[in-house]
């Protein structure tokens, strides 16, 4: 026989599983500190790889600078104007990815809490639900 309350619980946790789709299941295979340090080595990577690619369109737009004044160019504050920008830019992206990624954990862990709580709700009522067949055989044994 079917129950409608029981049906009606799994409806909204099919429902509540599809709004919150996989992600969060994602998240819950890894140590809350592993994904943040994950999260900021994909920064790290992220950002030397972006600035490596700003650094040479800006080198090929400033070219013919570049040639007409090759004596010329303090290579030493150059190269500290390069390296400190970078760490600068490295630095706040790094910030910014960590406070994404402990959000990003936690929301994923509480909408987990939800889903396990609605998931503790149908197995409750499977074990309200008596076995109809559970009595006869209590009397078969005796």
């Amino acid at each position: 026989m079917i129950n409608e309350k029981r049906v009606k619980q799994m409806s909204k946790l099919a429902v509540y599983e599809q709004k919150m789709g996989k992600e969060p299941f994602r998240l819950h295979s890894y140590y809350r500190s592993d994904y943040i340090r994950l999260q900021g080595l994909k920064t790290l990577v992220a950002i030397t790889i972006a600035y490596g690619i700003c650094l040479m369109g800006y080198m090929g737009f400033r070219l013919e600078y570049i040639l007409d004044h090759l004596m010329e160019i303090d290579y030493k504050k150059v190269g500290m104007i390069i390296v400190v920008s970078y760490l600068v830019f490295l630095l706040v992206f790094f910030v910014l990815s960590r406070i994404i990624a402990v959000r990003k954990y936690a929301k994923a862990q509480e909408q987990l809490k939800t889903y396990s709580n609605l998931l503790k709700k149908l197995e409750q009522s499977y074990k309200e639900e008596k076995n109809p067949f559970e009595d006869q055989e209590k009397e078969g044994r005796q």
